[in-house]
């Protein structure tokens, strides 16, 4: 059986996600969340809409996605889930998203805020990750998560992670996550969409010499809150 992470660094208490569907955490930064998970951290999962979604066929897709939300949830072992009343398809970034948001990164005290790449090319991502920003300007550490594989961006700049978390030991946590979305896993190709997540952690993690890894980009990043403190030497 493997050791337990070392003790939380000093600066990071309370994490607050913030995504945009039910399934959008797991995708970006379950593993990550894990790691935090067991290093002390408080963990808030804030999803913006869990209405279903109806594409321009009419089909209507993930018709259960606060259900989806607490499954994810029981994966990674917090209770803390906060369920925003936006339609999937027309999360805002006004006033009425920021505030709510606002309101959840007071409350946990966050030390630690990740959300989509603002780049990202659907508009609920966008929109959420533009009110995370300004929700959390205040706030010292705010992370963006990889967008999903073979999107293009909305700029001609591409995601590029600069913060890496090594996940090895929490890489299939985050594959069962996934899982969890079970309509979803089955509309995006089930065992044929799956294995594209696995690659990239693999390959992320090759980039810093680890077998599995989460990039981020940062929209501003204390480095003193990843140290721990510093130790007084009695004279």
């Amino acid at each position: 059986m493997t050791s337990r992470p070392a003790k939380v660094p000093h600066g990071i208490r309370s994490v607050v996600a913030v995504g945009a569907h039910a399934d959008d955490l797991e995708l970006g930064c379950f593993g990550t969340l894990a790691l935090l998970r067991d290093l002390g951290a408080r963990i808030t999962l804030v999803v913006m809409t869990t209405t279903p979604s109806v594409d321009h066929f009419g089909r209507t897709f993930r018709p259960e996605g606060g259900r989806d939300v607490l499954e994810g949830a029981k994966v990674l072992g917090t209770a803390d889930t906060v369920l925003l009343p936006f339609q999937n398809n027309e999360v805002p970034y006004s006033k009425d998203s920021i505030q709510p948001l606002n309101r959840v990164f007071d409350d946990r005290h966050a030390d630690l805020i990740i959300t989509h790449w603002m780049e990202d090319n659907q508009q609920d991502h966008q929109n959420t990750a533009k009110a995370v920003i300004s929700a959390a300007r205040h706030y010292q550490n705010i992370l963006m998560f990889e967008p999903q594989p073979g999107r293009p961006p909305v700029s001609t700049t591409p995601f590029r992670p600069s913060v890496y978390v090594d996940i090895s030991r929490y890489l299939e946590l985050k594959l069962q996550g996934i899982r969890a979305h079970k309509d979803e896993y089955e509309r995006l190709g089930g065992d044929k969409f799956f294995g594209q997540w696995e690659w990239r952690a693999r390959l992320r993690g090759a980039e810093v010499r680890t077998e599995a890894a989460e990039g981020f980009e940062p929209v501003k990043l204390l480095a003193n809150t990843l140290l721990p403190l510093p130790t007084t030497q009695e004279e």
